[in-house]
């Protein structure tokens, strides 16, 4: 097989509403071999799809316009082949049965959308894709070493202390420039000292289809003091 088959059969599109997001997590995952498309709006997406293929599609919540599980549902009927990952940026941890939610939506899963959480992303696409539970470190070290600040006047250059230095566009919001900085010291830190951490797929009942048309959902109730918090 060619190199170029290789790479079609390990694509991986990302519609991210920032240009921070949408910068750290191609470069993530471009360190573990994939081939990355990235976006930042839902227009056109059937026919961004449809023309390059991806097997998993990371897709952030916060999008313009965006009706997340309307969506999912959506491709799951379009593009039964398509893995959503639906990224949710928040302070607080996921519950297991927002994740069971989501996935009865039709999303592969639910991840916490922060640099601090990224070898969980990698993790699940690799799962999704490869069939495995481990991440390159090494790879993702060394991309993450290579981000470098765009803005300052002078390259500050990561140590093996310090970890890699990101400046975002000064046009993102503060709050969002501050915890996307912290999640990639974050991020650093871990992957130096910590374990990663492995998500374990929910198990769930499946949907049934007939003749390709989806014909039942499995129904789970989500307390109402999570709704707010995805969303819905």
């Amino acid at each position: 097989m060619s190199r170029g088959a290789v790479l079609a059969t390990r694509k991986i599109m990302v519609l991210d509403s920032s240009d921070m997001g949408r910068r750290f997590y191609a470069l993530a995952l471009r360190s573990q071999g994939y081939e990355v498309v990235v976006g930042s709006e839902l227009r056109d997406l059937d026919q961004a799809l449809t023309l390059h293929t991806p097997l998993v599609l990371l897709l952030d919540m916060k999008l313009p316009g965006l009706s997340p599980y309307s969506l999912c549902g959506q491709l799951q009927t379009s593009f039964p082949a398509l893995s959503v990952l639906l990224l949710v940026e928040r302070d607080t941890p996921l519950a297991a049965v927002e994740q069971r939610w989501a996935i009865s939506r039709g999303a592969a899963d639910l991840l916490l959308k922060n640099p601090a959480q990224v070898e969980a992303v990698l993790v699940r696409v690799n799962q999704l894709i490869r069939g495995i539970s481990s991440v390159d470190r090494q790879t993702l070290r060394s991309a993450l070493q290579g981000l470098q600040p765009t803005l300052a006047p002078r390259p500050l250059l990561p140590s093996p202390v310090h970890g890699p230095v990101l400046i975002p566009s000064p046009a993102a919001p503060l709050a969002s420039r501050s915890r996307f900085l912290n999640g990639l010291q974050n991020a650093w830190l871990a992957i130096q000292t910590k374990a990663p951490e492995v998500p374990t797929p929910l198990p769930i009942e499946p949907v049934v289809r007939y003749r390709g048309t989806i014909i039942h959902r499995p129904e789970i109730s989500l307390p109402v003091e999570l709704e707010a918090q995805l969303d819905i």
